[in-house]
């Protein structure tokens, strides 16, 4: 009787941890502000051209997410695996109507689908871009709620 409900509880707690991975991620993240000093060291050191900021990406307990950056909007679904988040792309959108109806010199923005790895420590989420050759930018978002 004791050693049924001891591997019952286990059972039950295997389960639980396993359906609430990557739940604690659940929010929303807006980017930070980073200072000239963190900005100097990130291009100096680290190498990195751009940074990126005014992006919001919110998280939804379905594994949905939406991410608004200065001129797009993105959606699709998302997953965690250790440290690293992957947001898996659907609909890429420019934030304008007018842009969206009209294009930006005759271009719209492309609705590839693709998943993007995103690393995660603690409530901070880590975006490294690459952007046209060899250039490369970076966006920290924090959690808000």
């Amino acid at each position: 009787m004791m050693k049924t409900r001891i591997y019952s509880l286990s059972i039950l707690f295997l389960f639980s941890a396993c359906s609430t991975y990557g739940q604690d991620l659940v929010g929303t993240y807006q980017s930070e502000r980073p200072n000239l000093l963190k900005q100097t060291w990130n291009y100096i050191v680290e190498g990195y051209n751009g940074f990126i900021k005014g992006s919001e990406l919110n998280l939804k307990r379905d594994s949905s997410f939406q991410l608004v950056t200065c001129s797009n909007i993105m959606t699709g679904t998302w997953y965690a695996e250790s440290d690293t988040l992957y947001l898996k792309h659907e609909t890429n959108r420019w934030r304008d109507d007018s842009l969206h109806q009209h294009g930006f010199n005759g271009e719209w923005p492309e609705s590839v689908k693709y998943t993007e790895k995103v690393i995660y420590n603690d409530d901070k989420l880590i975006f490294n871009t690459k952007l046209e050759g060899d250039q490369k930018a970076y966006d920290v978002l924090e959690k808000i709620k």
